[in-house]
């Protein structure tokens, strides 16, 4: 017996939604559901995109230090102390990171400006499930068996 594609992409994401705790161990799993499952799966269309995530940022801070020459320990040290206070300061919302983001659009220009040039790249379109998943019943008389 096989089920279609889309009943299995349902199943998947609905039988995530009941998730519980687990104890830790290895547990012995052996029963039949009965399960309805209803709803609708909406596949959208591949798309497009321009891989900006995929630039090398540590090939792209050996260059910046290789290029410093003389000033690398500097440069290296700076480099440091801005990504310890990033993490300090936290998300784009504060105050302090706003007020810094204002001087990085000019940089960020130059970056989207190199970035518009890389390849294209195709990802797989999203997939979502509208639905319920309605558990008929279980039977435990099979684990009850094997025990």
């Amino acid at each position: 017996m096989t089920i279609s594609s889309e009943v299995a992409i349902a199943a998947e994401k609905l039988f995530g939604k009941l998730k519980t705790p687990v104890a830790v161990g290895s547990h012995h799993v052996d029963q039949v559901l009965t399960v309805r499952i209803k709803g609708e799966v909406k596949k959208f269309p591949d798309e497009t995109y321009t891989p900006t995530v995929s630039i090398p940022l540590k090939a792209v801070i050996g260059v910046l230090l290789h290029r410093m020459g003389f000033q690398r320990e500097t440069a290296a040290n700076v480099l440091t102390l801005a990504l310890r206070e990033a993490i300090n300061l936290g998300s784009n919302t504060s105050e302090e990171i706003k007020n810094l983001m204002s001087d990085v659009d000019d940089c960020m220009k130059r970056v989207e400006d190199m970035t518009s040039t890389l390849p294209p790249q195709t990802r797989t379109g999203k997939t979502t499930v509208k639905g319920e998943l309605e558990i008929i019943s279980v039977d435990d008389s099979v684990l009850k068996q094997a025990l």
